[in-house]
């Protein structure tokens, strides 16, 4: 049952309240677990990630002496743009500093934060991880969500890096060795050895 606080603040007592609700919590390990892949695309650049739709998510706050039991407040995603959450960079629509950017990653850090994804959302990011599956590696199947994160992470970091580390030195050498860690984590993937 959802309740709310003296402001009209909604939260949970429990995940399990969520779950009653239909939906199902995943913990947030990384920012970019409020996005998802554009329509079919599988490659695994930035401009092919957009916010997922009607997102819902809670933020754990502890018990203290106001509130006598930890709760689970609800939150609804404000669709902020990769750019802007992910890679927290200055651009004409974000000034990089945003008070509810920086408490959202704050949390994220702080493992405090569960997405709440229903099941449409959730029948989405796994047609996702099948396609992904399908593009890159050889029969049928499906990625796992975690697998898949990490190697996002490391797609767009590379991506990242060859837009604005070009001129360092040793530039060709990070990029052959960030390449050479997705490969092995597809080929991990692929032998069911991905954690």
């Amino acid at each position: 049952m959802k309740h709310k606080n003296g402001n009209g603040f909604p939260y949970y007592l429990s995940l399990d309240e969520a779950k009653e609700k239909g939906f199902t919590p995943i913990k947030v390990r990384s920012l970019l677990e409020f996005y998802t892949l554009r329509g079919r695309t599988t490659n695994l650049i930035r401009a092919n990630y957009e916010p997922i739709p009607d997102l819902k998510y809670c933020v754990l706050a502890y018990k203290n002496d106001e509130q006598k039991e930890d709760r689970y407040y609800v939150r609804t995603f404000a669709g902020y743009p990769i750019g802007d959450l992910y890679f927290y960079e200055r651009s004409l629509t974000f000034s990089g500093e945003d008070e509810s950017v920086e408490s959202l990653r704050q949390h994220v850090q702080s493992e405090r934060v569960w997405l709440l994804l229903n099941k449409g959302q959730i029948t989405h990011i796994s047609k996702m991880l099948e396609r992904l599956w399908n593009a890159n590696l050889k029969d049928e199947g499906k990625v796992s969500y975690r697998c898949y994160i990490r190697i996002a992470e490391l797609s767009l970091k590379m991506e990242d890096f060859t837009i604005n580390q070009k001129n360092i030195t040793g530039y060709k050498t990070a990029i052959r060795l960030m390449e050479e860690k997705i490969n092995n984590l597809w080929k991990a993937v692929y032998n069911n050895r991905c954690v």
